[in-house]
């Protein structure tokens, strides 16, 4: 099972860490995630390197049942 990116920015918050990136909003699920995340430009290097990791799985250790 892989989960990507999606977390809402109050689960990124409780990392370590975590409180000096994301911001406190008054309703998560609204905010910051999933989609709304990957096309921000200053998320894009984060979104290549999942894609690349998920790409490597897949292809150089041949696990072909990880899907998105």
């Amino acid at each position: 099972v892989v989960r990507l990116s999606d977390f809402k920015s109050s689960e990124y918050r409780d990392l370590k860490g975590g409180d000096k990136y994301e911001p406190h909003e008054s309703s998560a699920l609204l905010g910051w995630r999933g989609a709304s995340r990957y096309y921000d430009p200053k998320y894009t290097p984060a979104f290549k390197l999942e894609l690349e990791a998920i790409k490597k799985v897949r292809n150089e250790f041949g696990f072909k049942n990880l899907q998105v």
